[in-house]
C-alpha cells in the first residue's frame, strides 16, 4: 500500500512538473462562429482543434479574441505568437509562416431573397452593386482586382444588418458562418436572405505564427507535427463530428 502511495505521489509529481514545463504560446484571433469563439462549446470546432494539436506536443495555449484586423496587427507585430483562422496570401508570408490546412471555408454573396443577381458568373456582373467586406479579411484575388464597389465593416453580424437594412447590395461572407449568425444572433433576417449560388472560392484555414515570435519555426513544425498526430488518430474527425461539422 505505501509502495502504491508512493507510486501514485511520483507520478502526479510528474505531472505538475510536465506541466509547469510546458512551452506556452500566445494565441489571437476574432470571434468566426461557428469554427471558434468564446461563446461556443469549447471555443469551437478550430480552437479545440489547435489547442489538442499544441497539447500533443506539450504546449500550453493562451488565447485571446479582439477584432480581426487588430489581431492581424497585434501577431504582425509580435505582440502575440500567432493567430488561427488565416487564408494564405503571398503578401502575408512576409510576416507570417503558415501551418498545414486546418478547415476550409466557403466563400458566398448574400443578398435579399428575390432581388439580383441570381447566380454567380463573374465577378465583372457585379458592377452594379455595393459589397459589403470585413477590414483585415483577405478577399479573393479576383474579387480585389474587379475593383468592385465596397462596403467596410469590422464584423460579418454588421454586415448582415446592413444588408437586411438594404444600405449595401451583397455581401462577402463564409456559407457556415452566415448561417450561424441568422439561425443564433439575426434570427430576424433569416427569412429575408439568401446565399448566391455557386461560391465564389473554397479557401484554406490556417494557424500563422508571426516571424517575430521567438522560436516561430519550431512554434509552426510542432504545431503540424501535433495536427498530424491528431489526424492520424481520428481525433480531429471526432471533434468536427462533436459540433456537427461532419
Amino acid at each position: 500500500m505505501q509502495c502504491m502511495k508512493i507510486l501514485i505521489a511520483s507520478s502526479l509529481f510528474c505531472l505538475v512538473l510536465a506541466r509547469a514545463n510546458a512551452t506556452e504560446i500566445n494565441l489571437i484571433t476574432a470571434p468566426y462562429p461557428p469554427y471558434y469563439g468564446p461563446n461556443l462549446t469549447n471555443q469551437g470546432p478550430v480552437t479545440e482543434i489547435v489547442v489538442s494539436a499544441y497539447k500533443k506536443v506539450g504546449y500550453r495555449v493562451n488565447i485571446s479574441y479582439v477584432p480581426w484586423a487588430r489581431a492581424l496587427e497585434t501577431v504582425k507585430a509580435g505582440k502575440a505568437d500567432g493567430l488561427y483562422g488565416a487564408w494564405y496570401s503571398a503578401e502575408r508570408t512576409q510576416w507570417f509562416v503558415y501551418s498545414h490546412q486546418l478547415l476550409s471555408n466557403e466563400i458566398v454573396l448574400y443578398k435579399h431573397k428575390g432581388t439580383a443577381p441570381e447566380t454567380f458568373t463573374s465577378y465583372s456582373d457585379l458592377q452594379p452593386y455595393k459589397i459589403g467586406i470585413v477590414r483585415g479579411y483577405r478577399n479573393p484575388p479576383a474579387f480585389d482586382a474587379a475593383h468592385l464597389r465596397t462596403d467596410v465593416a469590422d464584423i460579418d453580424a454588421t454586415n448582415l444588418k446592413k444588408l437586411a437594412a438594404k444600405r449595401i447590395d451583397l455581401i462577402l461572407i463564409d456559407r457556415g458562418t452566415a448561417t450561424h449568425l441568422l439561425q443564433h444572433e439575426l434570427p430576424e433576417y433569416r427569412e429575408h436572405l439568401e446565399a448566391v449560388e455557386p461560391p465564389v472560392e473554397v479557401v484554406p484555414m490556417h494557424l500563422i505564427i508571426s516571424k517575430k515570435a521567438k522560436d516561430y519555426q519550431t512554434k509552426m513544425d510542432d504545431f503540424n507535427q501535433g495536427l498530424e498526430l491528431l489526424s492520424a488518430a481520428g481525433v480531429v474527425e471526432a471533434i468536427l463530428k462533436q459540433h456537427n461539422m461532419r
